[in-house]
């Protein structure tokens, strides 16, 4: 166990050999030094510092509110069951990490957020739930930390039952949480917290949209607003799944980090509000040649003369956006707020207060935090400058102030964005982005170079085009937001190999062996001991010896056992 009064050189003496010790905020973890090897016990992954930081303030700041708002319930309830049975346990706001591994951030939660009473700490790996009771030993929080070892979906569906729900889960598997959501949208209690961490950023960003909607029911674009678009696709997939049981959600704090998406969302009840979902998600339709995109939501609550009626939405054409000739539809996926600025506040006072020994990456949480109260939070989706506007017309655009500038000064609201660089976010609509930037281009040259440019480009059309009645004025205009983050780190350079770590090895019983990582082909030796390559590999083996054999004018007899066709 952890004595407070020892130093760092006397708890590493405690660690056994073969292992190394891990300080990590106000807990200390004991790892195997070779985290290569094949019996890791284990997934610890050093880049989700940042991530557990931020959970550890979002989780105390959302347990100190959820007390004082529920505290006639909660007295009711203890009343309750005091008269029922004067030995009864007090209720506990209790913490379920569905998905633990080492048992770290469960271990910090029991350290760092002292209003939280319990933290349920589970894992259906034998040799993972070995490691939280060696962890939660060693930091000495036996005695906070509920110890289960058994399957996420399976466990949170025990906890179904009204009286069984628990104020908070914390989700933050190895690549999608979709096979959680179901589950954990049931266990939790009217008005708790999810905390839910996706890192198949490949999928989510449109690399692979069949992927993407086989997981999330989503068609994502492939576009530069990507990091955006995954926070909403995720949001959308969480409350698709609220909705099927009477609930729906209400984004707190949702961010891209590095690698990863982390939102943290309340849990509400009621089938009012529940109806009301489909105001709230939608499709988003952008042109590939120009760059600009709308979007619409999948229902409209229209007025009518006995009250409301929901009704389908008007369908977006290439009318819709300025010089678009075709559109690509992607979504469903949210289209409403990310963030509740209350909230980020609350959280972003919490961490300024707090020790930087203890939270590492203090500077640069309070630098995220500041992006996020600085961003529209009520406009979906950015443009990048130079990759969306510079790249369509072929010139160097200005600098992000003057652009930012020219929009307050058209009457116009303009932010950036906490997910990436070089933003421009705003409810502008895109004709008078497109007159700021036919006048700053015709103000710097004469010689719009159209004479190589084909008559249907979109280029063309753009500066050829009759200047709108926007009001242009490129005089440095009060920008509070750019002001807010000019000297706050949002994007600190990152250390190396900074990144998602191979998914972890499982045991599933006790007395099994872990399960080895997977060896490619090229690795396995056949029965006499020589290497054997894998089909791919003897595909291109193969095909090097017919163009040598080509080139030397010699004839060549291909392998009969191979076919150039890849099954």
């Amino acid at each position: 166990m952890v004595d407070p009064d020892k130093t760092g050189h006397e708890e590493a003496e405690m660690v056994p050999e073969g292992f190394k010790f891990i300080k990590e905020g106000k807990a200390r973890i004991i790892y195997p030094s070779n985290e290569d090897a094949d019996d890791v016990p284990a997934f610890y992954n050093p880049a989700q510092v940042f991530n557990r930081d931020l959970s550890c303030a979002v989780l105390e700041e959302f347990a100190v509110q959820y007390k004082e708002k529920n505290k006639d319930f909660i007295d009711k309830m203890n009343s309750e069951k005091k008269a029922e049975n004067p030995d009864a346990e007090p209720w506990k706001f209790r913490t379920l990490e569905a998905l633990s591994a080492s048992g770290l951030r469960s271990c910090r939660y029991a350290l760092e957020c002292d209003t939280v009473d319990r933290i349920i700490a589970n894992d259906i790996s034998v040799s993972a739930v070995q490691e939280i009771h060696r962890n939660s030993k060693f930091n000495d929080c036996e005695k906070k930390i509920e110890i289960a070892n058994k399957d996420a979906i399976e466990l949170m569906a025990l906890r179904r039952a009204p009286k069984l729900n628990v104020p908070v889960i914390d989700l933050d598997p190895y690549g999608s949480a979709t096979p959680f959501l179901d589950s954990a949208v049931q266990a939790v209690n009217y008005g708790g917290m999810l905390m839910v961490t996706c890192t198949d950023m490949g999928v989510l960003a449109g690399n692979h949209p069949e992927a993407c909607f086989a997981k999330y029911g989503s068609f994502p674009l492939k576009a530069h607003f990507c990091h955006e678009q995954a926070i909403r696709i995720v949001l959308y997939s969480i409350e698709r799944a609220a909705n099927r049981y009477g609930r729906y959600i209400e984004p707190l704090i949702s961010l891209h980090l590095d690698f990863f998406i982390r939102v943290f969302v309340r849990v509400h009840h009621g089938k009012k509000h529940v109806k009301l979902s489909c105001t709230k998600v939608g499709n988003v339709c952008r042109d590939p040649q120009s760059h600009g995109f709308t979007h619409y939501t999948l229902g409209e609550l229209q007025k009518t003369e006995n009250g409301s009626k929901y009704v389908p939405p008007q369908v977006k054409t290439a009318s819709s956006v300025p010089y678009a000739t075709n559109l690509k539809q992607g979504g469903p996926m949210w289209l409403g707020p990310l963030h509740n600025h209350e909230f980020v506040r609350a959280v972003q006072s919490r961490i300024e207060d707090c020790d930087e020994n203890v939270w590492t990456t203090k500077v640069r949480l309070c630098g995220l935090l500041e992006a996020c109260l600085e961003e529209l939070n009520d406009v979906p989706l950015y443009y990048h400058m130079q990759k969306d506007f510079g790249i369509v017309l072929k010139f160097s655009l200005m600098k992000q102030q003057i652009l930012r500038s020219a929009i307050i000064n058209a009457g116009y609201r303009v932010s950036s964005s906490h997910a990436t660089t070089d933003i421009i976010k705003t409810d502008a609509p895109l004709n008078v982005i497109w007159d700021i930037l036919r006048a700053y281009v015709k103000s710097k040259t004469e010689d719009l170079n159209l004479d190589k440019v084909d008559e249907h480009h979109v280029k063309r059309k753009i500066l050829t085009d009759v200047q709108g009645d926007t009001k242009i004025s490129f005089d440095i205009a009060q920008d509070k937001g750019l002001k807010a983050i000019k000297n706050v780190i949002r994007f600190p350079p990152l250390p190396a190999n900074w990144g998602p770590k191979a998914a972890a090895r499982m045991q599933m019983q006790e007395g099994q062996k872990l399960d080895g990582k997977k060896k490619t082909s090229e690795n396995k030796d056949n029965d006499g001991g020589v290497r054997q390559l894998s089909k791919r590999q003897r595909i291109k083996q193969n095909k090097r010896a017919k163009r040598r054999k080509t080139e030397e004018n010699v004839p060549v007899d291909p392998d009969p056992a191979l076919s150039t066709s890849m099954d």
